[in-house]
């Protein structure tokens, strides 16, 4: 089950990409924003395309778009204010170095909820949403962890593979084969 199910029969890859959001926000968080931000922007590009009311921005860039008047206008407060905090851990995911945690994944898997539920209740053809629907944390996949006995296999794995390469130091030269004539 996803927060994203009614998404799927409308907007497919806009589905397949939120799918990664939630799929990565305990996980991930790095991923799961960088999907978010994706996300938004095939939802914007989406409303642009198909809402007459909406004027093209001086820049085709989403900071541009969700800053536009008109979709200010057509989305309200709520919405664009949704749209800015996914727009900016999706740049905090790629620009910066700093670390990212769980609580950003799930941030901005809420926020993208909203905003995509505000857009398939409001534009969708098809299936819209229950007015009901609320997102629900506990359906986001969590980390588990690897059994003990799996751990102890792995790290015996690793310590053979170290040690067969010390052994054999012929088979991996420093140099290129070209520079040893």
């Amino acid at each position: 089950m996803s927060n994203f199910a009614f998404l799927q029969a409308e907007w497919p890859l806009m589905y397949e990409s939120a799918m990664r959001v939630e799929e990565t926000a305990n996980t991930d968080a790095r991923t799961s924003c960088f999907y978010a931000r994706r996300t938004l922007e095939m939802a914007v590009a989406w409303l642009f395309q198909h809402d007459r009311s909406l004027k093209l921005p001086y820049q085709p860039n989403l900071n541009a778009f969700i800053h536009e008047p008109t979709f200010r206008t057509v989305v309200g407060d709520t919405i664009f204010t949704k749209a800015n905090v996914i727009r900016s851990l999706g740049n905090k995911a790629v620009h910066e170095n700093q670390r990212m945690g769980p609580s950003d994944g799930q941030a901005a898997t809420r926020e993208l909820f909203h905003f995509c539920y505000w857009m398939a209740r409001t534009y969708g053809r098809r299936a819209r949403p229950d007015p009901s629907l609320t997102f629900k944390p506990a359906l986001l996949p969590t980390a588990t962890a690897l059994p003990a006995q799996t751990v102890a296999q792995l790290q015996s794995l690793e310590g053979q593979l170290k040690s067969g390469m010390r052994k054999s130091p012929r088979c991996c030269p420093t140099k290129p084969r070209w520079m040893l004539n």
